[in-house]
């Protein structure tokens, strides 16, 4: 099994993909990349939301790649037989479409796409406009975000659809189905995140320490509130 997951993801949602990952002994995890030119103000040159949420619960170790060749290379060796994508259309980051079909995909997401076309299963997702949630932003502070119209009946978040799918590798029914639930877990087993609750988060925000991160390449560069660190130097 490979997963690729999303930038645009809750850090919620990004925890609990990381749980499947390790259940699921995944061979790969990926993230896609989005990005475009900055304004030095309010415009980042990275498009997505989270990526410091996808580093912090440990969902990936380095910053993605707009186009997921490896994950294509490892298909070609024969070593991915299922992928679990999460809002990501398959078509859109490189892998062909001999490689997507040498697979059985599992795609959860609140759009129809190629993917979702050729998927094996499909489970519908809300958009962030939906649900509510936490990111965590260019300057390491973890930021609550919350549902601001209703999803379409019966389609559950993806925090309950992600948590059910863990419940049955897990052969237990502890099923979350709000942020709040997840945090319970969640605070406990990512430090940077040790002793947090979805409500202690505020209406401010919570600075996290990006001491583990800051010496990564982010692509954002100098903007009105964030001036990166630069990358050490080994001599």
């Amino acid at each position: 099994v490979a997963i690729v997951g999303s930038g645009r993801a809750s850090v919620e949602e990004q925890f609990l993909l990381r749980e499947l990952a390790t259940q699921l002994k995944a061979v790969r995890v990926d993230l896609v990349a989005r990005t475009g030119q900055g304004d030095g103000l309010l415009l980042s040159a990275d498009r997505n939301p989270n990526v410091r949420g996808a580093l912090v619960t440990g969902l990936i170790s380095e910053l993605p790649s707009s186009q997921l060749l490896a994950l294509g290379d490892t298909i070609d060796a024969g070593k991915v037989k299922v992928i679990l994508t999460h809002g990501e259309d398959l078509a859109d980051v490189g892998l062909t479409e001999d490689q997507i079909a040498k697979v059985s995909i599992v795609y959860l997401g609140s759009h129809a796409n190629l993917t979702s076309a050729v998927a094996t299963v499909v489970v519908p997702g809300l958009t962030v406009f939906e649900k509510s949630g936490s990111f965590i932003n260019q300057q390491f502070r973890l930021q609550r975000f919350a549902q601001a119209v209703p999803g379409p009946v019966g389609v559950l978040p993806d925090i309950a659809s992600l948590s059910f799918l863990a419940s049955l590798l897990e052969g237990n029914s502890a099923r979350a189905t709000s942020p709040q639930e997840v945090w319970s877990k969640l605070s406990t087993i990512v430090p940077a995140l040790a002793g947090t609750t979805f409500q202690s988060i505020g209406d401010l925000g919570k600075q996290l320490d990006a001491t583990a991160w800051e010496n990564l390449p982010f692509i954002e560069g100098k903007s009105l509130k964030y001036t990166p660190k630069a990358p050490a130097v080994t001599v």
